[in-house]
């Protein structure tokens, strides 16, 4: 099973740092989410990650520095879904400009999950378990009609909300595709180490 890193939301000084130790120890997939940074900010943000690891940074805004870079992918959020025709074009062109570029999605309940038409590498399903990172952020539906819905699904499905290492086994039982970490990493004391016990958990 992958696992996959978010980036928290907010700047803090030493995140370049942390997320080149990340890599270090074998992080495969970093989704960089700063909804509120200008282009500027997130060039910034890429150009402090050493070059070596770009290849494995998704990032949700501002899709066209994916290309300029050279990115392994681009996230479309919800917002990003309703442009539709323009959201269309934009891919055309991105997959001709970098065919092997990922392209992924995020869905928050299972009903919008199971209306999803485009083709996509992989789709973010959350929250699957009780938030770490957003207080109250709860999942709505349970545990069984997930796993309903992933062995009745075609994606390649991300299970992210409350991943910590005591539910690593059960989404890997589950049959998701990978689990996607937020707080239980960076709210931990040792977040390298906690990465790298779920990263051996994960195999």
């Amino acid at each position: 099973m992958e696992v996959l890193l978010f980036t928290q939301a907010e700047y803090w000084d030493y995140e370049s740092k942390a997320i080149e130790r990340f890599f270090k120890a074998g992080l495969k997939t970093l989704h960089i989410r700063k909804p509120d940074y200008s282009t500027e900010q997130m060039m910034e943000f890429i150009e402090k990650i050493p070059e070596k690891y770009r290849n494995r940074l998704v990032i949700h805004s501002h899709h066209e520095l994916a290309i300029q870079y050279k990115l392994k992918g681009i996230h479309i959020t919800e917002g990003h879904r309703k442009e539709k025709g323009m959201l269309n074009v934009k891919l055309f062109f991105y997959k001709i400009l970098r065919p092997k570029l990922t392209i992924s999605t995020s869905f928050h309940s299972l009903n919008s999950f199971k209306k999803a038409k485009r083709k996509y590498d992989y789709v973010i399903l959350s929250p699957v378990f009780e938030s770490i990172s957003k207080k109250d952020h709860k999942p709505t539906y349970t545990l069984a009609k997930i796993q309903e819905t992933l062995q009745n699904t075609n994606y390649k499905v991300v299970g992210v909300g409350g991943m910590d290492e005591d539910k690593i086994q059960t989404a890997k039982q589950m049959g998701f595709y990978a689990v996607g970490l937020l707080g239980g990493i960076w709210k931990d004391e040792f977040p390298e180490e906690k990465l790298k016990r779920i990263l051996e958990l994960s195999l």
